[in-house]
Protein backbone atom coordinates (compact mmCIF):
# COMPACT_ATOMS: atom_id res chain seq x y z
CA UNK A 1 0.00 0.00 0.00
CA UNK A 2 2.70 2.17 1.00
CA UNK A 3 4.54 1.79 -2.06
CA UNK A 4 1.21 2.50 -4.35
CA UNK A 5 0.87 5.94 -2.59
CA UNK A 6 4.61 6.78 -2.99
CA UNK A 7 4.95 5.87 -6.82
CA UNK A 8 2.65 8.90 -8.11
CA UNK A 9 4.76 11.45 -5.73
CA UNK A 10 8.17 9.50 -6.89
CA UNK A 11 7.25 9.74 -10.35
CA UNK A 12 6.31 13.57 -10.02
CA UNK A 13 10.07 14.01 -8.84
CA UNK A 14 11.79 12.24 -11.47
CA UNK A 15 10.02 14.62 -14.06
CA UNK A 16 10.66 17.60 -11.84
CA UNK A 17 14.21 16.68 -11.71
CA UNK A 18 14.73 15.76 -15.61
CA UNK A 19 13.27 19.24 -16.35
CA UNK A 20 15.83 20.95 -14.02
CA UNK A 21 18.40 18.54 -15.09
CA UNK A 22 17.82 19.74 -19.32
CA UNK A 23 17.52 23.43 -17.81
CA UNK A 24 20.86 23.03 -16.63
CA UNK A 25 22.29 21.14 -19.47
CA UNK A 26 21.11 24.07 -21.48
CA UNK A 27 22.37 26.38 -20.08
CA UNK A 28 25.80 24.82 -19.80
CA UNK A 29 25.64 24.99 -23.97
CA UNK A 30 24.56 28.34 -24.20
CA UNK A 31 27.44 29.10 -21.74
CA UNK A 32 29.61 27.12 -23.93
CA UNK A 33 28.41 28.93 -27.00
CA UNK A 34 29.11 32.65 -25.75
CA UNK A 35 32.75 31.19 -23.80
CA UNK A 36 33.78 29.69 -27.96
CA UNK A 37 32.43 33.02 -29.09
CA UNK A 38 34.28 35.03 -27.01
CA UNK A 39 37.49 33.04 -27.08
CA UNK A 40 37.08 33.22 -30.91
CA UNK A 41 37.27 36.72 -30.96
CA UNK A 42 39.44 36.82 -28.29
CA UNK A 43 42.24 34.96 -30.42
CA UNK A 44 41.59 36.80 -33.81
CA UNK A 45 42.50 40.25 -31.64
CA UNK A 46 45.66 38.14 -30.06
CA UNK A 47 46.58 37.64 -33.98
CA UNK A 48 46.11 40.91 -35.58
CA UNK A 49 48.11 42.32 -32.30
CA UNK A 50 50.90 40.15 -33.18
CA UNK A 51 50.90 41.00 -36.98
CA UNK A 52 49.85 44.32 -36.90
CA UNK A 53 50.14 46.33 -33.71
CA UNK A 54 54.31 45.68 -33.86
CA UNK A 55 57.02 48.14 -33.41
CA UNK A 56 57.35 47.87 -37.70
CA UNK A 57 53.43 49.22 -37.48
CA UNK A 58 53.87 52.38 -34.99
CA UNK A 59 50.29 53.92 -36.64
CA UNK A 60 48.36 50.42 -36.19
CA UNK A 61 49.72 50.94 -32.03
CA UNK A 62 48.73 54.47 -31.23
CA UNK A 63 45.57 54.43 -32.91
CA UNK A 64 43.24 52.53 -35.25
CA UNK A 65 41.95 53.37 -38.59
CA UNK A 66 40.24 50.39 -39.86
CA UNK A 67 38.08 47.57 -38.02
CA UNK A 68 40.11 45.29 -35.55
CA UNK A 69 37.65 42.56 -37.44
CA UNK A 70 34.95 42.40 -39.85
CA UNK A 71 32.72 39.76 -41.29
CA UNK A 72 31.48 41.78 -43.68
CA UNK A 73 28.10 42.46 -41.25
CA UNK A 74 29.88 43.98 -37.85
CA UNK A 75 33.21 45.41 -37.53
CA UNK A 76 34.71 45.14 -34.27
CA UNK A 77 36.69 48.02 -33.25
CA UNK A 78 39.33 49.17 -30.80
CA UNK A 79 38.16 52.10 -28.11
CA UNK A 80 41.25 53.94 -26.91
CA UNK A 81 40.44 54.50 -23.65
CA UNK A 82 41.54 54.74 -20.02
CA UNK A 83 41.20 51.05 -20.29
CA UNK A 84 40.63 50.21 -23.78
CA UNK A 85 37.96 48.01 -25.07
CA UNK A 86 36.46 46.31 -27.86
CA UNK A 87 33.64 47.71 -29.23
CA UNK A 88 30.67 45.63 -32.01
CA UNK A 89 29.89 48.19 -34.44
CA UNK A 90 27.40 47.84 -38.03
CA UNK A 91 29.76 47.59 -40.87
CA UNK A 92 27.18 49.62 -42.79
CA UNK A 93 26.64 51.94 -39.93
CA UNK A 94 27.69 55.93 -41.05
CA UNK A 95 26.47 58.08 -38.21
CA UNK A 96 28.66 60.20 -35.90
CA UNK A 97 29.23 57.48 -33.35
CA UNK A 98 29.91 54.46 -35.14
CA UNK A 99 32.42 56.16 -37.52
CA UNK A 100 34.05 57.67 -34.62
CA UNK A 101 33.92 53.69 -33.07
CA UNK A 102 36.30 52.51 -36.13
CA UNK A 103 38.93 55.38 -35.31
CA UNK A 104 39.05 54.02 -31.96
CA UNK A 105 37.42 57.10 -30.58
CA UNK A 106 34.21 57.85 -28.29
CA UNK A 107 31.33 60.39 -28.11
CA UNK A 108 30.98 60.61 -24.27
CA UNK A 109 30.89 63.58 -22.15
CA UNK A 110 34.27 62.45 -20.20
CA UNK A 111 33.34 65.07 -17.20
CA UNK A 112 30.52 62.69 -16.17
CA UNK A 113 33.44 60.23 -15.02
CA UNK A 114 34.94 62.70 -12.36
CA UNK A 115 31.69 62.47 -10.28
CA UNK A 116 32.55 59.50 -8.67
CA UNK A 117 35.70 58.21 -6.77
CA UNK A 118 34.80 54.63 -6.91
CA UNK A 119 32.64 52.63 -9.78
CA UNK A 120 29.22 51.32 -8.38
CA UNK A 121 25.96 50.66 -10.75
CA UNK A 122 24.22 52.51 -13.76
CA UNK A 123 21.44 52.64 -15.78
CA UNK A 124 21.39 53.55 -19.28
CA UNK A 125 17.94 54.53 -21.01
CA UNK A 126 18.34 54.77 -24.84
CA UNK A 127 21.70 52.98 -24.90
CA UNK A 128 22.62 52.58 -28.56
CA UNK A 129 25.68 50.60 -29.28
CA UNK A 130 27.35 51.34 -25.78
CA UNK A 131 29.35 54.49 -25.90
CA UNK A 132 28.07 55.42 -22.53
CA UNK A 133 27.88 51.96 -20.71
CA UNK A 134 31.07 50.48 -22.12
CA UNK A 135 32.81 52.99 -21.27
CA UNK A 136 31.76 52.98 -17.19
CA UNK A 137 32.57 48.96 -17.68
CA UNK A 138 35.50 48.94 -18.62
CA UNK A 139 36.34 51.37 -15.46
CA UNK A 140 34.81 48.79 -13.27
CA UNK A 141 30.91 49.51 -13.10
CA UNK A 142 28.50 46.90 -13.97
CA UNK A 143 25.07 48.38 -15.43
CA UNK A 144 21.63 47.35 -17.18
CA UNK A 145 21.00 48.73 -20.60
CA UNK A 146 17.36 49.49 -22.28
CA UNK A 147 17.73 49.86 -25.96
CA UNK A 148 14.58 49.90 -28.34
CA UNK A 149 16.60 48.82 -31.36
CA UNK A 150 17.25 45.45 -31.99
CA UNK A 151 20.27 45.71 -33.58
CA UNK A 152 21.78 48.18 -31.01
CA UNK A 153 21.15 45.88 -28.63
CA UNK A 154 22.74 42.93 -30.31
CA UNK A 155 25.55 44.83 -30.62
CA UNK A 156 25.95 46.07 -26.82
CA UNK A 157 25.32 42.07 -26.17
CA UNK A 158 28.02 41.07 -28.36
CA UNK A 159 30.41 44.37 -27.19
CA UNK A 160 29.58 43.13 -23.62
CA UNK A 161 30.39 39.48 -24.33
CA UNK A 162 33.41 39.99 -25.87
CA UNK A 163 35.26 42.21 -23.14
CA UNK A 164 33.31 40.32 -20.59
CA UNK A 165 31.37 43.46 -19.20
CA UNK A 166 29.40 42.90 -16.28
CA UNK A 167 25.89 44.31 -18.35
CA UNK A 168 22.93 43.18 -18.69
CA UNK A 169 21.06 44.33 -21.80
CA UNK A 170 16.66 44.58 -22.47
CA UNK A 171 15.99 45.27 -25.91
CA UNK A 172 13.06 47.03 -24.81
CA UNK A 173 11.70 50.95 -25.79
CA UNK A 174 11.34 52.73 -22.22
CA UNK A 175 8.48 55.00 -21.41
CA UNK A 176 5.66 55.73 -18.81
CA UNK A 177 4.13 52.87 -19.13
CA UNK A 178 4.53 48.76 -19.69
CA UNK A 179 3.01 47.56 -22.74
CA UNK A 180 3.35 48.20 -26.50
CA UNK A 181 4.29 50.61 -28.71
CA UNK A 182 5.51 52.11 -32.40
CA UNK A 183 9.20 52.48 -32.56
CA UNK A 184 11.23 53.68 -35.45
CA UNK A 185 14.85 52.32 -35.64
CA UNK A 186 17.37 55.02 -37.68
CA UNK A 187 20.63 53.98 -35.76
CA UNK A 188 20.73 56.96 -32.68
CA UNK A 189 18.27 58.85 -33.46
CA UNK A 190 15.35 55.89 -33.64
CA UNK A 191 12.45 57.16 -31.83
CA UNK A 192 9.08 56.52 -30.55
CA UNK A 193 6.12 57.64 -33.37
CA UNK A 194 4.38 60.34 -33.16
CA UNK A 195 1.84 62.22 -35.10
CA UNK A 196 3.97 63.83 -37.88
CA UNK A 197 6.24 61.08 -37.90
CA UNK A 198 3.86 58.21 -39.08
CA UNK A 199 5.68 55.79 -41.36
CA UNK A 200 5.74 52.26 -42.65
CA UNK A 201 9.57 51.51 -41.59
CA UNK A 202 7.89 51.89 -37.39
CA UNK A 203 8.11 48.29 -35.53
CA UNK A 204 5.04 47.41 -32.87
CA UNK A 205 7.83 46.61 -30.20
CA UNK A 206 7.38 45.97 -26.27
CA UNK A 207 7.93 48.66 -23.89
CA UNK A 208 8.69 49.25 -20.00
CA UNK A 209 8.17 51.20 -17.42
CA UNK A 210 11.01 51.08 -15.05
CA UNK A 211 9.20 51.74 -11.91
CA UNK A 212 7.50 48.13 -13.04
CA UNK A 213 10.89 46.70 -14.11
CA UNK A 214 12.81 48.07 -10.80
CA UNK A 215 11.04 45.46 -8.54
CA UNK A 216 13.00 43.23 -9.48
CA UNK A 217 16.42 44.61 -9.41
CA UNK A 218 18.89 44.11 -6.24
CA UNK A 219 21.10 47.02 -5.18
CA UNK A 220 21.53 50.34 -5.20
CA UNK A 221 21.72 52.10 -8.30
CA UNK A 222 24.55 55.56 -8.77
CA UNK A 223 23.87 56.97 -12.13
CA UNK A 224 21.52 56.88 -14.48
CA UNK A 225 21.77 58.03 -18.54
CA UNK A 226 18.94 58.79 -20.54
CA UNK A 227 18.69 59.19 -24.40
CA UNK A 228 15.35 58.50 -25.94
CA UNK A 229 14.94 61.04 -28.80
CA UNK A 230 11.81 63.34 -26.81
CA UNK A 231 10.91 60.12 -24.69
CA UNK A 232 12.71 61.71 -21.84
CA UNK A 233 10.19 63.35 -19.78
CA UNK A 234 8.01 60.01 -20.23
CA UNK A 235 10.80 58.17 -19.07
CA UNK A 236 11.17 60.76 -16.07
CA UNK A 237 7.32 60.07 -15.20
CA UNK A 238 7.52 56.05 -15.57
CA UNK A 239 10.83 56.15 -12.85
CA UNK A 240 9.66 58.53 -10.14
CA UNK A 241 9.30 55.87 -7.49
CA UNK A 242 12.37 53.99 -8.69
CA UNK A 243 14.57 57.16 -8.51
CA UNK A 244 13.11 57.81 -4.82
CA UNK A 245 13.49 54.35 -3.68
CA UNK A 246 17.81 54.57 -5.00
CA UNK A 247 17.94 57.79 -2.78
CA UNK A 248 17.69 59.85 -5.77
CA UNK A 249 20.96 59.39 -7.73
CA UNK A 250 22.37 61.69 -10.56
CA UNK A 251 21.25 61.85 -13.80
CA UNK A 252 23.04 62.71 -17.29
CA UNK A 253 19.93 63.68 -19.66
CA UNK A 254 19.57 65.25 -23.06
CA UNK A 255 17.09 67.60 -23.93
CA UNK A 256 16.14 67.81 -27.72
CA UNK A 257 13.77 70.27 -28.21
CA UNK A 258 13.14 68.97 -31.90
CA UNK A 259 12.38 65.79 -31.09
CA UNK A 260 10.55 66.95 -27.34
CA UNK A 261 7.77 68.43 -30.12
CA UNK A 262 7.72 65.63 -31.53
CA UNK A 263 6.08 64.39 -28.29
CA UNK A 264 4.23 67.37 -27.21
CA UNK A 265 6.90 68.11 -24.59
CA UNK A 266 9.29 71.11 -23.52
CA UNK A 267 12.71 71.93 -22.15
CA UNK A 268 10.43 73.54 -19.47
CA UNK A 269 7.58 70.46 -19.23
CA UNK A 270 10.90 68.19 -19.31
CA UNK A 271 13.16 69.91 -16.42
CA UNK A 272 9.81 71.21 -14.26
CA UNK A 273 8.73 66.96 -14.14
CA UNK A 274 12.29 66.98 -12.88
CA UNK A 275 11.88 69.44 -10.26
CA UNK A 276 8.92 67.98 -9.11
CA UNK A 277 10.95 64.51 -8.35
CA UNK A 278 13.25 66.19 -6.19
CA UNK A 279 16.03 67.57 -8.82
CA UNK A 280 17.92 70.71 -9.37
CA UNK A 281 19.63 71.33 -12.83
CA UNK A 282 22.89 72.03 -13.67
CA UNK A 283 24.97 72.34 -17.09
CA UNK A 284 28.82 71.43 -17.47
CA UNK A 285 30.41 74.30 -18.39
CA UNK A 286 34.51 74.23 -19.36
CA UNK A 287 35.55 72.75 -16.34
CA UNK A 288 32.94 73.58 -14.09
CA UNK A 289 29.40 73.17 -13.01
CA UNK A 290 26.82 75.72 -13.28
CA UNK A 291 22.62 76.13 -11.76
CA UNK A 292 20.20 75.81 -14.99
CA UNK A 293 17.35 77.74 -14.90
CA UNK A 294 13.98 75.97 -16.72
CA UNK A 295 13.17 79.72 -17.23
CA UNK A 296 15.39 80.07 -19.79
CA UNK A 297 14.48 79.96 -23.19
CA UNK A 298 16.98 77.46 -24.86
CA UNK A 299 19.80 79.41 -27.03
CA UNK A 300 20.39 75.61 -28.63
CA UNK A 301 17.75 72.92 -29.82
CA UNK A 302 19.82 69.82 -28.40
CA UNK A 303 21.71 70.60 -24.69
CA UNK A 304 22.77 68.06 -21.95
CA UNK A 305 22.31 68.37 -18.46
CA UNK A 306 23.08 66.69 -15.16
CA UNK A 307 20.21 66.10 -12.53
CA UNK A 308 21.53 66.31 -9.07
CA UNK A 309 19.99 66.10 -5.68
CA UNK A 310 22.74 67.49 -3.91
CA UNK A 311 26.23 68.47 -5.25
CA UNK A 312 29.12 66.55 -3.49
CA UNK A 313 31.89 68.35 -2.42
CA UNK A 314 34.18 68.04 -5.21
CA UNK A 315 31.60 69.16 -7.18
CA UNK A 316 30.73 72.42 -4.61
CA UNK A 317 34.18 73.31 -5.36
CA UNK A 318 33.09 73.06 -9.13
CA UNK A 319 30.29 75.28 -8.75
CA UNK A 320 30.17 78.05 -11.20
CA UNK A 321 27.28 81.55 -11.06
CA UNK A 322 24.18 80.09 -13.54
CA UNK A 323 24.36 82.25 -16.69
CA UNK A 324 21.39 84.58 -16.69
CA UNK A 325 20.51 86.41 -20.17
CA UNK A 326 18.41 89.59 -19.50
CA UNK A 327 15.34 90.13 -21.19
CA UNK A 328 16.79 92.26 -24.00
CA UNK A 329 19.65 89.39 -24.83
CA UNK A 330 16.86 86.99 -24.95
CA UNK A 331 14.46 89.08 -27.39
CA UNK A 332 17.38 89.68 -29.71
CA UNK A 333 18.17 85.39 -29.23
CA UNK A 334 15.00 85.03 -30.38
CA UNK A 335 14.62 87.25 -33.24
CA UNK A 336 18.27 86.29 -34.75
CA UNK A 337 16.56 82.44 -34.60
CA UNK A 338 12.90 83.56 -35.92
CA UNK A 339 15.01 85.80 -38.91
CA UNK A 340 16.93 82.17 -40.26
CA UNK A 341 13.30 80.81 -40.57
CA UNK A 342 14.25 80.21 -44.48
CA UNK A 343 17.27 78.26 -43.79
CA UNK A 344 14.97 75.56 -41.41
CA UNK A 345 14.71 71.65 -42.91
CA UNK A 346 12.19 71.65 -45.06
CA UNK A 347 12.08 68.09 -44.84
CA UNK A 348 10.05 66.01 -41.53
CA UNK A 349 12.65 63.59 -41.79
CA UNK A 350 14.25 63.67 -38.14
CA UNK A 351 17.39 62.40 -37.49
CA UNK A 352 20.54 62.39 -39.83
CA UNK A 353 23.03 65.12 -39.08
CA UNK A 354 21.78 68.21 -39.49
CA UNK A 355 22.82 71.72 -39.31
CA UNK A 356 21.19 73.57 -35.96
CA UNK A 357 19.98 76.37 -37.76
CA UNK A 358 17.87 73.09 -39.87
CA UNK A 359 16.44 72.42 -36.70
CA UNK A 360 15.36 75.54 -35.86
CA UNK A 361 11.75 75.44 -36.15
CA UNK A 362 11.97 74.08 -32.44
CA UNK A 363 12.37 77.91 -31.30
CA UNK A 364 8.12 78.33 -32.35
CA UNK A 365 7.39 75.42 -29.70
CA UNK A 366 9.74 76.30 -27.20
CA UNK A 367 8.08 80.46 -27.56
CA UNK A 368 4.96 78.62 -26.55
CA UNK A 369 6.23 78.31 -22.70
CA UNK A 370 7.31 81.74 -22.20
CA UNK A 371 4.42 84.47 -23.71
CA UNK A 372 5.22 87.01 -22.32
CA UNK A 373 8.26 87.39 -25.49
CA UNK A 374 5.36 86.82 -27.51
CA UNK A 375 3.98 90.67 -27.03
CA UNK A 376 7.35 91.53 -28.50
CA UNK A 377 6.09 93.25 -31.88
CA UNK A 378 8.97 92.35 -33.54
CA UNK A 379 8.95 88.88 -32.61
CA UNK A 380 4.90 88.56 -33.30
CA UNK A 381 5.13 90.21 -36.50
CA UNK A 382 7.75 87.19 -37.41
CA UNK A 383 5.37 84.09 -35.60
CA UNK A 384 2.63 85.74 -37.88
CA UNK A 385 5.03 85.60 -40.77
CA UNK A 386 5.94 82.25 -40.39
CA UNK A 387 2.58 80.95 -39.46
CA UNK A 388 1.31 81.82 -42.93
CA UNK A 389 3.78 79.40 -44.87
CA UNK A 390 4.02 76.80 -41.95
CA UNK A 391 1.36 74.20 -43.91
CA UNK A 392 4.07 73.31 -46.33
CA UNK A 393 6.56 71.76 -43.45
CA UNK A 394 3.99 69.68 -41.07
CA UNK A 395 6.89 70.02 -38.31
CA UNK A 396 6.52 73.59 -38.22
CA UNK A 397 3.04 73.45 -38.84
CA UNK A 398 2.70 71.48 -35.29
CA UNK A 399 5.68 73.77 -33.88
CA UNK A 400 3.38 77.16 -34.31
CA UNK A 401 -0.28 75.81 -34.10
CA UNK A 402 -0.83 77.17 -30.71
CA UNK A 403 0.04 80.42 -31.95
CA UNK A 404 -2.00 80.04 -34.89
CA UNK A 405 -4.91 79.44 -32.26
CA UNK A 406 -3.79 82.16 -30.21
CA UNK A 407 -4.64 84.60 -32.87
CA UNK A 408 -8.14 83.20 -34.36
CA UNK A 409 -9.33 83.84 -30.56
Amino acid sequence: MRQKLLNPVLSRQDALERVMREQLDQQAAELRNIQECCESVHSSIRDLQKNHWSANNPEAVTGLNAPVISDGKTDICKADFARDFFWAVSHDASDPISSHARMGKIIIEHRLFGLFDKPGCFVDIGANIGAFALSFAALGWRGYCFEASAENANLLCRSAAVNQFDIKVTNKAVFDYTGDIYFTSDGPWGLIQNEIQQNDEAEHIPCICIDDWAQELNGPVNLVKIDVEGSEAAVLRGMKKSLASWGLPPIFIEMNAYALCLQNETQLSLLSCAEEIGYSVYELWEDKIRPYSKEQIPEMFCKDFLLMRELSQNLRDKLAPAQVRSENETISMVIDKLNNHSQWDQLVRYGREKSAEEYGAYICYALKDYLCYVKNPQIHSLLSAIARDSDKNPFLHKAIEWFKQGESL
